[in-house]
């Protein structure tokens, strides 16, 4: 299906992209790739001089991370309906 990592992480950036959340990829000098929130809006920076090995696995945990936070969300909210 996916020949390389670089496709593969083509198609998470696709999907982060998709699920609202912007991705950034820029020169970070050492600074740690992730999610963080400007403003309200989630956004996932990755650093351009990592390998694409590098940027799936940073990007990966950054989707995980954002999914359990709509999940903790989607619970609290739920548990104050009942």
């Amino acid at each position: 299906m996916f020949n390389n990592s670089v496709e593969i992480l083509e198609h998470a950036i696709a999907y982060a992209k998709k699920q609202g959340i912007r991705v950034r990829r820029e020169m970070l000098d050492g600074t740690t790739s992730g999610l963080c929130r400007i403003g309200n809006a989630p956004c996932i920076f990755l650093d351009q001089s990592s390998t694409a090995d590098q940027q799936l696995t940073e990007i990966m945990r950054a989707l995980q991370s954002e999914s359990s936070k709509a999940e903790e969300k989607k619970s609290r909210t739920t548990i104050a309906l009942q």
